[in-house]
């Protein structure tokens, strides 16, 4: 995958997608539409895993922890962005903090994308 540097037009849609299930909304609302966003993508399931676990799972995760919720639809683009970029200058790391939820989310949510990629496939559009 290109470093994130170098691949911020492509990547931020998806950071704004996912950032969705760190909200104060009813996630399960969310995921088709994350779904379509990501379906959409250049990236592979794989890339789209590294991208919600290692980019936006660690800037969004204290909206998992802080009451009441510090954003509660979604955070403002730049700052999303600069969050994640900054993060990731600090190096990856996999949280296990709140993991349950969250591989729950992902599933769920890998699940609808192979789905629509599969529908496309089939359907030649």
């Amino acid at each position: 995958m290109t470093p994130i540097e170098n691949d911020i037009p492509d990547r931020e849609p998806i950071w704004h997608a996912m950032q969705l299930l760190f909200m104060d909304t009813h996630e399960e609302k969310e995921l088709v539409k994350i779904a379509r966003v990501c379906a959409d993508s250049k990236y592979s399931l794989s890339e789209l895993e590294s991208i919600f676990y290692d980019e936006v799972f660690p800037a969004c995760r204290i909206n998992l922890i802080t009451l009441p919720t510090p954003a509660w639809a979604g955070v403002r683009a730049q700052l999303l962005t600069r969050r994640i970029v900054n993060k990731q200058r600090h190096g990856r790391r996999r949280l296990w903090f709140l993991r349950h939820q969250v591989d729950r989310w992902w599933k769920l949510l890998a699940t609808d994308i192979m789905a629509l990629r599969h529908q496309r496939a089939s359907t030649g559009s």
